[in-house]
């Protein structure tokens, strides 16, 4: 297609469906996002090397490329560093900490359907950034769960939290023995949401993979304290129940039924109808899976 064509129908696209751009636009795995979603047809070199000079002005006119506000931190002497939804180093996060090929995390490029068939299977777990406005308040937890659900304590751990709500509901994945993951859970599971938060504290083998794992991010702020205003939460399904897991609520917050073919289809809707619609001019809401992978 033409490239003054090419750019009208992303400009279109773009104010129709925020969602898709994401975290942190201004990376190449985003920019792939773009050229995957919006620039079929064309050859991938073409389209990527266009895709990147559009989105990287676009970004800046909008004011979205960076940013320095942050929110106020958590009362804490250990500092965490702040994820960004990166699929290929969030994987790698997660390989380190104990979880075994294939799991790992992939894109979700959009919540209709067309979208979602773009997803490997089966799903696990969703986890979903977004900005933290008041749109987005704690919820006060519903029906009880038993999904294993951790508090916050600590200021821009969100993301590393949400990765641990995803793997430790999860009744697929055998943790590596001895891994930090398979210890501190073992170390926790029959303890309370506020003992698991106070005991993350002193989890500097996580904490330090999670750093690690920050630095290693693609973004002007990648590696320093900048979360950019934004919060991770995760999505499970627990006892055939799709459960909502943020580590600022009390308690899980238990969505209604689901099964494993349609976690992911259910959990979707919940995502554009407490999110997305909440929100809907608002650019920086990303969701990624954790699921199994196709490839590595």
């Amino acid at each position: 297609a033409p490239k003054k064509n090419m750019k009208r129908k992303l400009s279109t696209s773009l104010g129709r469906a925020p969602f898709i751009v994401g975290h942190r636009e201004a990376t190449d795995r985003g920019l792939r996002v773009l050229v995957r979603t919006y620039a079929r047809g064309c050859t991938l070199t073409s389209s990527f090397r266009f895709c990147r000079g559009l989105a990287s002005d676009w970004l800046r006119s909008s004011g979205l490329a960076s940013s320095s506000s942050a929110p106020a931190k958590m009362s804490s002497s250990t500092k965490w560093l702040p994820l960004e939804t990166n699929p290929e180093v969030l994987t790698r996060f997660l390989r380190k900490g104990g979880v075994p090929s294939p799991y790992g995390i992939a894109d979700v490029l959009g919540l209709d359907d067309e979208l979602l068939g773009m997803v490997p299977q089966p799903v696990e777990a969703l986890v979903v950034l977004f900005p933290t406005t008041a749109s987005f308040p704690p919820k006060e937890p519903g029906a009880s769960s038993t999904a294993y659900f951790t508090e916050q304590h600590i200021g821009d751990a969100c993301g590393a939290i949400a990765l641990l709500h995803c793997v430790f509901n999860s009744s697929d994945v055998d943790l590596v023995p001895g891994s930090p993951f398979e210890k501190f859970y073992e170390a926790t599971k029959t303890s309370d949401p506020a003992a698991r938060g106070r005991a993350l504290i002193d989890a500097d083998d996580i904490k330090d993979l999670s750093n690690e794992t920050a630095r290693q991010g693609e973004s002007a702020g990648a590696g320093t304290q900048d979360n950019q205003c934004q919060h991770f939460v995760s999505f499970a399904n627990v006892d055939g129940k799709v459960v909502e897991l943020d580590g600022r609520n009390a308690g899980p917050v238990v969505h209604g039924d689901t099964s494993q073919k349609t976690f992911l289809a259910d959990a979707a809707k919940v995502i554009q109808r407490d999110f997305i619609q909440r929100d809907p001019t608002n650019l920086h809401f990303s969701v990624l899976a954790f699921c199994r992978l196709l490839e590595e």
